[in-house]
């Protein structure tokens, strides 16, 4: 925990460290893990292991409290895939700072480029990975945003280069 605390960009909403660390100790956060670590199936939603640790990864804090957070805002990784996905939050915030008006722009039409791209997904590819497919969907949006590209990669090379 005390790595994850250091490493999060999202800890600035607490106190301290150990404000954070007691928080997570709350009986309403450890009902809240466990909900989502049983709705996981106590598998990694990103690599699907499950013989490694698994921890619950907050995609966005809402309220005060790591319980506030809804369900749907909340994923189940291993060790390694959420240290992954906080060095991936690091390196994109990085970039988005210094990212001028133009490559922003073209950040967020990629990005919505490839919500469409997964919403069109065939679903034994989602059956496979719902997760990992998000993932690399959303690589192919950042590379195209900073590649200084000036339109969407093809729907049906990316979708088969995503799966």
């Amino acid at each position: 925990m005390d790595q994850h605390y250091q490493n999060s960009s999202h800890l600035g909403r607490f106190a301290s460290k150990q404000q954070y660390s007691e928080k997570l100790k709350h009986p309403l956060w450890q009902k809240k893990r466990l909900e989502i670590l049983e709705a996981a199936n106590w598998r990694c939603s990103a690599c699907g292991v499950e013989d490694k640790t698994l921890h619950v990864h907050h995609l966005r804090y809402a309220g005060d409290n790591p319980w506030d957070t809804p369900n749907e805002l909340l994923e189940c990784l291993c060790e390694t895939c959420h240290s992954r996905r906080e060095e991936a939050n690091r390196a994109l915030s990085e970039m988005m700072r210094e990212a001028s008006t133009t490559e922003f722009d073209l950040f967020c039409m990629y990005v919505a480029w490839a919500s469409r791209l997964f919403d069109t997904a065939p679903p034994d590819i989602q059956e496979r990975g719902a997760a990992n497919f998000v993932l690399r969907t959303f690589n192919i949006a950042v590379k195209a945003a900073f590649a200084k590209g000036d339109s969407a990669p093809n729907d049906e090379d990316s979708r088969k280069e995503a799966a």
